[in-house]
């Protein structure tokens, strides 16, 4: 944590993304400071986007619903 906490610190920063470590859904690390979000698009599955509407973040699913993050 103490890392994150700097890095969020450096770039005034209040979220993290990641990508490049395939996940099988979007995944908030870190008490959702951190989100991992390569969700397998590269390997030829659906896969899943982020979205961020109005300040509130969301997984995209492929049937086109969403599910909310922290």
């Amino acid at each position: 944590m103490a890392e994150v906490d700097t890095l969020l610190r450096t770039y005034h920063a209040r979220t993290l993304v990641v990508g490049h470590t395939i996940q099988d859904q979007i995944t908030p690390l870190h008490e959702a400071r951190v989100y991992a979000i390569d969700a397998g698009m590269g390997e030829g599955r659906e896969g899943e986007l982020w979205l961020q509407v109005r300040g509130k973040r969301y997984r995209g699913l492929p049937d086109g619903t969403r599910v909310s993050l922290p």
